[in-house]
């Protein structure tokens, strides 16, 4: 079990680059690294859970910061920003 850590969200099928993920794999479940098994192990496969986390990222996939898409995590400087 994951305790005060932050985790983030790894979606496809290649195998996330931490431990501190939650796996959104094949867009059909999530699973989380269980130290003890020292394996990735599902810990959800419902399938309405799995269609609101798939809205969500496509919703995600659909928003942009001038231009910049947020789904490719832009690095963004004061020029990206506008005011008013």
């Amino acid at each position: 079990m994951i305790k005060n850590k932050q985790v983030n969200l790894w979606r496809g099928n290649e195998e996330p680059p931490t431990l501190y993920h939650i796996w959104f794999k094949d867009e059909q479940s999530l699973l989380r690294y269980d130290e003890e098994v020292k394996d990735w192990v599902v810990f959800l496969d419902s399938g309405h859970i799995v269609d609101i986390i798939t809205e969500f990222l496509n919703t995600i996939d659909s928003m942009s910061i001038n231009g910049h898409p947020l789904s490719d995590s832009p690095v963004l400087d004061g020029s990206d920003l506008l005011v008013g």
